[in-house]
């Protein structure tokens, strides 16, 4: 039973909601009373994330496989190029939804200050009144003094996005023992096009269990049957006719290099009441990768300690602005130029040293981190387009 008043609501239980409750549930009797509301009535195991190892990385121990070589393969023309990248200092990791959602659930339910209540809708925006927020929704009025919505703030339309990562994907079991566990294959490029930056990823979990995924960087989303011809392409190639079963799908959508949130939508302040937004359309997600789940756990520690030290959330932090420009020149080269995306990322993954890409990639990077990446990168390509954005500004 929900009951009307709260020192926090969190609005939407997804990974970035999940997360910052999981963060509460650890700190014991010093947590807020909080509550979880999310629209969904059950969980299903619907996605996957992936990333670098990080040791602060809360879930480590829960990631379903981890892969020390990743293959980057092109195709340029007729001829075949492939490079292997080396994290052995960083393993590549999986962690599937199903088993994230167990954990964090788990974690919440374990710990009286705080509940989740699922199948629960706000009717109307939340509103502040006489130093509390006020949430209508279909099981009836809640009070809160702080407000952490993760929400995407509206569907942005088609061109509010510089790019959109689509892709979709089969989890696939074999009757035969054909994939090495021990390397994934990080980007196999399709052959270049004028709409999009076309590549699969395969990710072995066993010898006979792999995701295989086909992802686009273009500058429309792309619904999952308009991936699937890809999809079902890839996987044909991949499992070269070998008897399979898919145990599950995927299909996901990521808006690349959105426009920052106003400071009045990001963070409302009403005396010591705040409420603050997050998640993927909020800064949780890296504008040129879609990387969003190390991001948010690095938020969630964040704002878990904000609000049992000082009594407030706190949003996502702003990227430096030198990563800001390089995410936004690259966005643009790609957006531009989608018959050279393969061709860039293939250098990125051969030219620079793994150690320095994954800092870059991680949000970790320093000035020779930065630059080790645009030492590889044409730079009349890069110049050209910076001075296209520097002149268009100018007219403005």
């Amino acid at each position: 039973m929900i009951s009307t008043k709260y020192d926090l609501v969190i609005i939407g239980a997804g990974c970035a909601g999940l997360s910052l409750g999981y963060q509460l549930s650890v700190m014991g009797a010093v947590s807020p009373k909080t509550l979880l509301i999310e629209s969904r009535l059950s969980y299903e195991n619907d996605r996957t994330w992936c990333f670098w190892e990080d040791k602060a990385n809360p879930f480590n121990s829960l990631c379903t496989h981890q892969w020390k070589e990743l293959l980057i393969i092109n195709k340029p023309s007729e001829q075949i190029l492939e490079t292997t990248f080396d994290c052995h200092s960083s393993p590549y990791q999986v962690l599937t939804g199903g088993t994230f959602y167990q954990h964090t659930i788990e974690a919440i339910a374990l710990n009286s200050n705080l509940e989740l209540a699922l199948g629960i809708d706000l009717l109307k925006e939340p509103e502040y009144r006489n130093g509390l927020w006020y949430l209508k929704t279909n099981e009836g009025s809640i009070a809160a003094n702080m407000v952490v919505d993760t929400r995407p703030v509206g569907t942005p339309a088609m061109h509010g996005a510089t790019l959109w990562q689509s892709f979709s994907g089969y989890e696939v079991e074999c009757l035969s023992e054909i994939f090495d566990p021990r390397a994934a294959v990080l980007m196999d490029f399709c052959p270049s096009n004028s709409e999009y930056t076309g590549f699969t990823y395969l990710l072995p979990i066993s010898k006979n269990v792999a995701l295989i995924e086909f992802t686009s960087f273009g500058v429309k989303p792309y619904a999952a049957p308009a991936l699937r011809a890809h999809l079902e392409e890839s996987v044909k190639k991949f499992l070269n006719a070998t008897d399979y079963k898919v145990r599950r799908s995927e299909y996901g959508l990521i808006p690349m290099g959105l426009k920052p949130l106003d400071d009045d939508k990001a963070q409302h302040t009403q005396g010591e009441d705040y409420y603050v937004r997050v998640g993927v359309n909020a800064g949780a997600a890296r504008p040129s990768t879609g990387y969003s789940f190390q991001r948010i756990q690095n938020w969630s520690v964040a704002c878990a300690l904000s609000i049992v030290s000082r009594g407030v959330p706190i949003a996502h932090v702003k990227d430096p602005y030198l990563l800001q420009k390089m995410d936004a020149l690259f966005l643009n080269v790609l957006k531009n130029n989608p018959t050279l995306g393969p061709e860039l990322f293939f250098s990125l993954f051969s030219g620079v040293n793994p150690r320095r890409l994954i800092r870059f990639l991680t949000d970790k990077g320093e000035f020779l981190d930065l630059w080790a990446v645009i030492r590889v990168l044409p730079k009349v390509l890069f110049l050209s387009e910076l001075l296209k954005t520097l002149i268009a500004k100018l007219k403005n």
